[in-house]
């Protein structure tokens, strides 16, 4: 029963950091989802369609379409990386922003691993103990997170190991699938890697399909 409650509590205390590091806002899936590169997708063609052309710079093309004005701007905004993490580990707002829109992964270390590393020191203590978090040091726990970006190969069949390829899980292929709850996940590897640290929401995508295009009922 003892643990129950420690677990429950962990739970809340966990979430009001969420809640207050992304402004009241939910983010169940961490990130918009862009291109492959984490950019703007742009149509390719703006002319007899009336589609938006997104530029290859990031400008903003303001055409028109029977005198109506369709402006889209091809800046980024997010990128797909791990679920919660930027919401968790960088507590200002302005400095997700510019987390998110930073696309040149050899700078993010340098300029954003500070801000991670003090948060997840936070939450590492949250069981009441430092230091049993993933790799039991959040030093390189940091250093991993830092680099905002899913990493998956194909050449492996097996993926039921979240950050498998990150913390070197031999014969599972990393990445994230569908059915995989990777908040429980994001947060076990937080807090401490000996109990059950969840969000309590059940699955990460309830109703999705084992087929393609895995989409559940509709709703």
């Amino acid at each position: 029963m003892k643990l129950k409650n420690l677990n429950r509590a962990i739970a809340v205390a966990t979430v009001t950091l969420l809640v207050t590091a992304c402004g009241g806002s939910s983010d169940s899936g961490g990130n918009t989802d862009g291109t492959a590169d984490g950019t703007a997708d742009g149509t390719a063609d703006g002319t007899a369609d009336g589609t938006t052309d997104g530029t290859a710079d990031g400008t903003t093309d303001g055409t028109t379409d029977g005198g109506m004005e369709t402006g889209v701007s091809t800046n980024t905004i997010d990128r797909m990386g791990r679920p919660g993490v930027s919401t968790a580990l960088i507590e200002m707002r302005s400095d997700r922003t510019t987390y998110n829109q930073n696309g040149d992964p050899a700078t993010w270390a340098a300029a954003f691993g500070g801000l991670i590393q003090a948060r997840l020191d936070t939450i590492d203590g949250l069981d009441g103990i430092s230091g049993n978090a993933l790799l039991n040091s959040s030093a390189a726990l940091g250093a991993i997170l830092v680099d905002d970006r899913l990493q998956i190969d194909t050449r492996i069949a097996a993926c039921d190991d979240y950050l498998a390829l990150e913390i070197g899980v031999a014969g599972e292929c990393g990445g994230r699938t569908l059915r995989r709850d990777v908040i429980d996940d994001t947060l076990r590897h937080l807090v401490s890697q000996n109990m059950p640290v969840s969000d309590l929401s059940d699955e990460d995508s309830p109703g999705i399909s084992d087929t393609w295009p895995f989409l559940g009922a509709p709703n």
